[in-house]
């Protein structure tokens, strides 16, 4: 059998090892793996001892996701599925004893398979990324998201969110159940005309006649940045019983587009 590419040194290997991330390749024939130096210095490889099983990995990696970068493998020489998948590499007792206290760390493992002519593969190769960073990152804005939407929810005020063509994005629990209960008032609309997803200004108008505040009109200004600010109290003829609602609103822009933020106060 003829020697393996892995075990060649192929041309670019510098630059590849100077990118910061880490280059492995498995034999399938043969069942050998090479893992450039960016492993050794991960997992405190001794120079001596080099790895050249792709079991080298499962001491280091959580269990689990051992399993899981073993079935992304097989599924992509199966399937054809990719593999791009993210793995912790815990703290484990080393293989030669040595007891690793490092706090645990996150790959990104992807990687794909070479084929010969005939379609069978005889190689699998690819990359590992310390994400650990980003990942925290990610956990941190996640984190940071929904101490924002449970904020939003426990408002004790009716809140939306409109968007820059009047569309009402997002509405909290109090909003949602004022639109319901506009519908069931008399409200001309299946589901109440400022539900989420109407158009909050058409909404207003099929509330029914609005007294000449130029709500609409302001509210839009606001959008634009003629106004600074918007507050007034509307009064709602279309109910059996006309409602008074206390409206105001403030401008803010999300990826460069104008947003509102409209509170609702209903009245008696």
């Amino acid at each position: 059998m003829g020697k393996s590419l892995a075990s060649q040194g192929p041309a670019g290997l510098r630059a590849l090892a100077s990118s910061g991330d880490g280059y492995w390749e498995l034999n399938l024939l043969d069942g050998s793996a090479w893992f450039s130096d960016w492993f050794r210095v991960q997992l405190a490889w001794s120079a001596e001892a080099r790895q050249t099983s792709w079991s080298a990995l499962r001491d280091y990696l959580i269990p689990a996701d051992w399993a899981r970068l073993l079935q992304s493998m097989r599924n992509h020489l199966e399937e054809g599925a990719p593999v791009d998948l993210e793995v912790t590499v815990g703290a484990s007792a080393d293989p030669r004893g040595a007891d690793s206290r490092a706090a645990p760390r996150c790959w990104r493992i992807r990687g794909a398979a070479e084929r010969n002519s005939w379609g069978q593969p005889h190689y699998f190769a690819g990359v590992a990324q310390d994400v650990t960073t980003e990942h925290a990152d990610r956990r941190a804005m996640l984190e940071e998201l929904i101490e924002l939407r449970e904020g939003f929810e426990a408002l004790p005020t009716a809140v939306a969110v409109i968007n820059e063509i009047g569309v009402i994005r997002r509405g909290n629990r109090r909003w949602q159940a004022a639109a319901a209960a506009l519908a069931l008032d008399g409200g001309p609309l299946d589901g109440g005309p400022l539900d989420v997803g109407r158009d909050y200004w058409h909404g207003w108008q099929r509330l029914g006649p609005l007294p000449d505040t130029g709500v609409i009109e302001r509210l839009r200004a606001l959008l634009r940045g003629a106004e600074l600010d918007f507050s007034d109290v509307i009064t709602i003829a279309a109910t059996p019983e006309p409602r008074r609602i206390g409206v105001a609103a403030c401008r803010f822009d999300l990826d460069g587009k104008p947003q509102l933020a409209v509170i609702h106060d209903y009245q008696t």
